[in-house]
């Protein structure tokens, strides 16, 4: 990413909230967590840190206006989703761009703000009285690339470690049996 685009970042332009994001009910596509099966035809979202927490098969319940992001009003945990899923119990904030602006920027540009959770409430408030900063679109396009490939770098990595960690334990486990 070219620092010449950090160096305009205080010449942004900073605009409160709502004038850059809209909300979007998420009621027609809840699912208790009853309702939560371990496998499925559809993923279901919460607004846990988990990013899937089960499945659910009713077609009916999917939502699909992806990209969105969906903010966790209880636990201020932020996800980007672009593909379709089930909204998973309550709390769930889904929020989207009514201006051209890039959403995966928008969802990076809130990460950052990073809201702590003040016990079991509603934090959609704080949210709503933020100013967030827009540099063009064009270099909204840039900063989210970049960082959605750092993202996936991360991930890959962790799995990695994930399966050293496995192999670690098998290993010990043949060794002190």
């Amino acid at each position: 990413m070219s620092n010449a685009i950090f160096a305009e970042a205080d010449t942004w332009e900073q605009l409160p909230f709502l004038e850059v994001f809209s909300t979007v009910s998420d009621k027609p596509y809840q699912v208790t967590t009853s309702e939560y099966y371990d496998s499925g035809a559809y993923e279901v979202v919460d607004q846990g840190k988990n990013d899937i927490v089960g499945y659910n098969n009713d077609a009916s319940k999917v939502f699909n206006s992806v990209p969105i992001i969906v903010y966790g009003d209880h636990t201020t945990i932020i996800k980007y989703r672009n593909t379709p899923f089930i909204v998973g119990g309550d709390g769930v904030k889904l929020l989207t761009t009514h201006t051209q602006n890039d959403l995966r920027y928008l969802y990076y540009a809130l990460c950052q703000f990073n809201i702590q959770p003040e016990g079991y409430k509603r934090h959609f408030s704080i949210v709503k009285s933020l100013y967030i900063p827009l540099p063009s679109v064009e270099q909204q396009h840039i900063i989210a690339q970049t960082l959605a490939t750092i993202d996936l770098k991360i991930h890959k990595e962790t799995d990695i470690l994930e399966q050293l960690l496995l192999q670690k334990k098998a290993l010990l486990q043949q060794l002190f049996i």
